[in-house]
């Protein structure tokens, strides 16, 4: 967060350096899995790095796409989503959501069963950003 609140660093040389430690992480998460296997349920030093990695990658092509290219209305559904993350995140762990979606999708079973599950988690993550939508629109905004 401090790297991106640097006024002296141009928008690339932050690009470049999140790269950097993307890569670095990556690499060495790698490098040591013949040593500590990279096992996600074990959280291994080296799944940790790997996976740092590739999520600083992965923010690094967001970064890229819309602060250095430009790319921002099509980013709309992540600022949304991430503007009450936590929020939502809490709000799902003490609603049953997909409890009361699967009332609407459970009449497809008979015709569609192995679509269900996917219908349901479709479903309740479109209910879960018309929330999110609502409370952006007026501002809301649940911080922890």
């Amino acid at each position: 967060g401090k790297l991106l609140m640097m006024p002296t660093l141009s928008v690339r040389r932050k690009a470049s350096v999140i790269g950097m430690v993307g890569s670095s992480c990556f690499l060495a998460g790698w490098a040591l899995s013949p040593i500590i296997p990279v096992i996600m349920k074990l959280w291994t030093t080296s799944y940790g790095l790997a996976s740092a990695g590739v999520a600083c990658l992965e923010f690094l092509i967001f970064f890229w796409i819309i602060e250095v290219r430009g790319y921002r209305k099509w980013a709309m559904t992540f600022v949304v989503f991430g503007s009450n993350a936590i929020f939502i995140y809490m709000f799902a762990s003490l609603i049953p959501l997909q409890e009361w979606v699967s009332i609407f999708t459970q009449g497809l079973g008979s015709l569609w069963p192995r679509a269900v599950p996917l219908l349901t988690s479709i479903l309740v993550l479109g209910v879960e950003g018309l929330i999110l939508f609502w409370m952006h629109k007026r501002r809301i905004f649940i911080k922890a």
